[in-house]
């Protein structure tokens, strides 16, 4: 049922549905023309055989609508999916309770978690939840729906560095809600902030 949500699929499916109907009616609308220029001994014959191209005709018809747009639509998530891939950032997406359904290679060189390892972890065993900055941001995202700030992630080697997060809360076609996070390393941009405030010194 995944595909009647991308709008592809129900164009696709719509023109489908008003090339049945117009085969349909052409089934039935042309009896009379049957009726006025064929035989009567050759009309049943003429008429299974009409009805032979019909279900022919539609079952063709049919299978390439659908199957033009299912490839469709497998194209554009292979193609999103490998966009998200060759993110060098962290890209990840969680269920409404904040548990992560899936990443990209990023997350797992960030976090130094496996992607099956990261198949349901909480963001409590990635970011200390009682501090205030994160709390805010909780709250901020639950309110606006979105947030971007700076925090401070925990490796799976238990060794935070700082990261800068956006995330923003999305509802899918069926109702279910997901929030989708972009993670960005600060190590290297603070390092080099710090040297450069060293060397004003």
């Amino acid at each position: 049922m995944k595909f009647f949500a991308d709008p592809r699929f129900r164009t696709a499916f719509a023109i489908a549905v008003t090339f049945l109907i117009l085969s349909y009616i052409y089934l039935y609308s042309s009896d009379w023309l049957v009726e006025a220029i064929v035989p009567v001994e050759w009309q049943f014959a003429v008429n299974v055989s009409k009805g032979f191209i019909y279900v022919t005709v539609v079952a063709v018809g049919l299978l390439f609508f659908i199957h033009r747009a299912l490839v469709e639509t497998q194209s554009a998530e292979e193609s999103f999916r490998q966009l998200i891939d060759a993110s060098p950032d962290a890209i990840a997406m969680a269920a409404a309770d904040g548990r992560l359904m899936t990443s990209n290679p990023a997350m797992s060189r960030l976090t130094g978690y496996t992607p099956d390892e990261l198949v349901g972890i909480s963001r409590h065993e990635l970011f200390d939840t009682s501090l205030p900055d994160v709390i805010r941001a909780v709250e901020i995202r639950e309110k606006y729906g979105a947030v971007s700030q700076r925090f401070m992630l925990r490796r799976k080697d238990g060794i935070e560095i700082p990261v800068l997060m956006s995330v923003e809360e999305f509802d899918l076609a069926n109702g279910e809600r997901r929030i989708c996070a972009i993670i960005h390393e600060l190590t290297e941009e603070e390092r080099h902030e710090a040297k450069y405030r060293e060397g004003e010194r």
